[in-house]
């Protein structure tokens, strides 16, 4: 057999070198980098500690309503769960217990005891375990139970050395069921005591003797 001559093997040496270089450089191709992960947006602010307040500030609009503690003390309550493991959660909690606080004094300053409690407990529901008011709870709790007194009438004994009476109508706070008494000065009843008649028997002024020195006047009603 013949060998082939070099001459007719260029043309096939120059196909194969041809697909050589081909294949080489496809293999050479760059790859296109996948896309980059979309970036996650950034978390909102947290909410100022002003803010938070400002959300848990109506709770308080009903503090001089009467029976509002309840009310009040449950909102309060769900608010500290809500907001005190926030970043700006406790200064917010402080704010409200401050203005609460001048609430409560307003009320003691006007004598509304009974608002005055339904404040504490709302308070003792925002700091639990709290005892900033509790002696003032102590009198308010004391002052919500003394008697309320109506001044009914006069009446002079002329027979025995002209003693005054006075007829009053005392009502018991946690009963509300009133009753009529009949007493002079110096004596005591439910809880007061009668300490002098006013002028021309123009009312009594009385002690509430659960607080000692604790002295209030009732004028007749004209």
């Amino acid at each position: 057999m013949k060998k082939p001559q070099a001459s007719s093997l260029k043309p096939i040496l120059g196909v194969l070198a041809v697909l050589l270089i081909v294949v080489a450089c496809g293999g050479c191709e760059k790859q296109t980098p996948p896309p980059p992960p979309p970036s996650k947006a950034a978390p909102p602010p947290e909410p100022s500690a002003e803010q938070i307040a400002g959300e848990i500030r109506p709770v308080l609009s009903g503090f001089w309503m009467p029976g509002a503690g309840t009310i009040m003390a449950q909102g309060l309550r769900d608010a500290r769960t809500k907001n005190e493991a926030k970043q700006n959660g406790p200064a917010a909690l402080a704010q409200i217990g401050r203005e609460l606080t001048d609430s409560i004094n307003e009320a003691r300053a006007q004598g509304r005891w009974k608002i005055v409690l339904a404040g504490i407990e709302a308070y003792e529901a925002l700091e639990p375990g709290t005892t900033t008011f509790a002696r003032i709870k102590e009198m308010a709790l004391l002052q919500a139970s003394k008697p309320k007194v109506k001044i009914k009438g006069f009446f002079t004994d002329k027979a025995r050395d002209n003693e005054t009476y006075v007829w009053m109508e005392v009502t018991d706070p946690a009963t509300q069921e009133p009753h009529i008494v009949k007493v002079r000065e110096g004596e005591e009843f439910d809880g007061l005591k009668l300490v002098k008649i006013i002028g021309l028997q123009q009312g009594v002024t009385l002690e509430y003797l659960k607080i000692p020195g604790d002295f209030f006047d009732v004028k007749k009603q004209q």
